[in-house]
């Protein structure tokens, strides 16, 4: 697998601040390193602040539309299938690290 795709990461609003997200993340980085994978993508809402803003602050980068390969375009239409915004959304991904595997 060249990449990862995180499908869905929730923390309970009380449990937040706490970086546990991070450390979720960090925990998917470091089997996805396992794994031979170089990228976490994901799909998100572009300006909910817990969202996109978020995962932005984590390395994440907004993937251009081009960009996105066949699996990707399946997940968006999926995504349409189920009633999402896809205009709201958008992809992102950050490279796996080979500092990854160590941990």
């Amino acid at each position: 697998a060249t990449r990862f795709y995180i499908e869905e990461l929730d923390v309970l609003t009380a449990w937040a601040g706490r970086r546990i997200g991070a450390a979720l993340i960090g925990q998917v980085e470091r089997l996805a390193a396992q794994a031979g994978a170089r990228q976490l993508v994901l799909s998100t809402f572009r300006d909910v602040p817990w969202n996109a803003p978020y995962y932005r602050r984590l390395g994440f980068s907004v993937m251009d539309g081009a960009s996105l390969d066949a699996k990707l375009r399946a997940i968006r239409a999926s995504h349409v299938a189920h009633g999402l915004d896809e205009t709201r959304r958008v992809f992102m991904c950050r490279e796996v690290t080979a500092a990854s595997a160590a941990g």
